[in-house]
């Protein structure tokens, strides 16, 4: 749960806050999750970490419903 806070936050932070419910009426790009990420594993400076953080973020959001598009 502190993920999704801290994402929030980022958004917010961003300037991306949605109307309403931003995990089931939203799409978040995933550029926007891959920086959450990259910032959440900056400590460690690991690319393994940032896949990892950006995996478990991915299944928290599709958990919670929410549209999210995954470039590859």
């Amino acid at each position: 749960m502190a993920e999704i806070m801290g994402l929030q936050a980022y958004l917010q932070e961003e300037g991306k806050k949605p109307e309403g419910n931003m995990f089931r009426e939203h799409v978040i790009e995933p550029e926007f999750v891959d920086q959450f990420c990259r910032e959440l594993a900056a400590e460690e400076r690991s690319r393994a970490t940032i896949g990892k953080y950006r995996r478990d973020v991915l299944a928290l959001l599709r958990f919670l419903g929410e549209e999210l598009i995954v470039s590859k």
